[in-house]
């Protein structure tokens, strides 16, 4: 691919700084790429090491990666320490997250992780809004994923019920009504679960702001002969 002067260069600098990692940080390095917007240290083992087949410590590896400055630490609003890369930096590490055959791999594990905390969204309210807007791009990204032909259709559901609440703090509805459609017409299909009933009554919702109340008693009916065939009564 032809580049600008200045982009080659810098692509190689990022290059040589890669090559003088030992393998274990090459590979934390690659599988961080998938994060949008940077990540927890929490978000990085759950991702990055969930077998515990890493070859080294997290934190050390991260910090090993700042060294290199190839990663960055910043402190989030929320309180929690985000790792962030420049998005050139990023572009190179999902590049050889592809050269080495790891990336399926690795956005099933980013859309699992993130199908976990959406597990966590309502108990919490609030203070689970918080936590999860400095995630929201990393919520987006693992929910288009999870709506491909690659993805698991339940984890989108799920991630889509998650990110219903930040839809809805950020005033997108059209927005939402897109991705809830599009999760619902998944290409393999959407089962008869708990989730699926929530998603149509969450796009029932968002159909009723927007003035298509046809369309709202719709997924509304739907919904409540969903959640009664799977005994969901909350």
């Amino acid at each position: 691919v032809d580049l600008p002067t200045r982009q080659q260069t810098l692509r190689r600098a990022i290059a040589w700084s890669y090559d003088l990692l030992d393998e274990g940080a090459q590979r934390l390095f690659r599988w961080l790429g998938v994060f949008v917007g940077g990540c927890t240290l929490e978000a990085a083992t759950a991702v990055c090491n969930t077998a515990d087949d890493l070859g080294l410590d997290v934190m050390e590896g991260v910090t090993a990666l700042c060294h290199k400055s190839l990663l960055r630490r910043v402190e989030g609003a929320d309180g929690y320490s985000r790792f962030t890369m420049l998005e050139t930096i990023r572009e190179y590490a999902l590049d050889r997250l592809v050269a080495y055959g790891e990336a399926e791999a690795v956005r099933q594990q980013h859309a699992a992780y993130y199908r976990r905390l959406c597990a966590l969204a309502w108990p919490n309210g609030v203070t689970w809004l918080r936590r999860m807007a400095p995630e929201y791009d990393n919520l987006w990204s693992a929910l288009a994923w999870s709506q491909t032909t690659a993805g698991d259709p339940e984890v989108a559901l799920q991630i889509a019920g998650g990110l219903v609440g930040l839809w809805y703090h950020r005033s997108i509805p059209r927005e939402a009504i897109a991705a809830l459609e599009r999760t619902l017409n998944h290409p393999h299909g959407v089962g008869q679960t708990a989730a699926h009933a929530a998603v149509r009554s969450n796009l029932g919702l968002y159909y009723g702001l927007m003035g298509n109340y046809a369309a709202a008693w719709s997924q509304f009916e739907q919904a409540l002969s969903l959640a009664s065939a799977v005994g969901d009564t909350e």
